[in-house]
């Protein structure tokens, strides 16, 4: 039987970046994204609007009907779909908040203290906890599912580096990989 394909998402203007944009997102979501999350995910229309020599993506929630930015990495696709995931797929972002909140909660019960970020500056505000990388740790935990799925999706693409994120932070593989097995919308 033939898996449900993405719906609803379509390239924002009839030019060619966009166009491909939107072809590789829908490839990367299939590959990756199971199932049941992209049928609810399909509730909700959205665009895609490429981005030709830019790196990185974005997805803006607030728009009607929501966009997603995407560059040629096809891990950043999956990134940006996740986001589309949080705002639109009711109790998939629950359980990511949960366990961001219990790894930056301190014995006392209170939350670690935001600091800058060494990497993206003073302003990025995050939680110290011992993060792969200092976007996972965001005070508004919202990058931390989107960033462990696009790690993950990573090696689908260009190089294996689960392997590192198994030696660096097991519980946070294991708690993404049970997820992905376990969560039905």
């Amino acid at each position: 039987m033939e898996s449900e394909r993405l719906k609803n998402v379509a390239s924002r203007t009839g030019g060619r970046v966009s166009r491909q944009a939107t072809v590789r997102l829908k490839d990367a979501v299939e590959a990756f994204v199971p199932t049941s999350w992209v049928r609810a995910g399909n509730a909700m229309p959205a665009v895609v609007q490429g981005r030709s020599g830019y790196a990185g993506g974005a997805y803006y929630h607030f728009r009607r009907p929501p966009e997603l930015h995407v560059d040629a990495d096809p891990a950043t696709s999956v990134h940006e779909y996740v986001h589309h995931l949080q705002y639109r797929v009711e109790g998939f972002h629950a359980a990511w908040r949960q366990f961001y909140r219990d790894r930056t909660r301190l014995p006392d019960g209170s939350q670690e203290r935001a600091v800058g970020s060494k990497k993206y500056g003073s302003k990025y505000r995050v939680r110290e906890d011992q993060w792969y990388d200092d976007y996972m740790g965001e005070v508004g935990e919202v990058e931390l599912a989107a960033r462990v799925f696009e790690i993950l999706s990573h090696g689908l693409y260009r190089r294996q580096v689960i392997g590192e994120r198994l030696i660096h932070d097991p519980e946070l593989v294991s708690f993404a990989v049970g997820l992905l097995l376990r969560f039905g919308p």
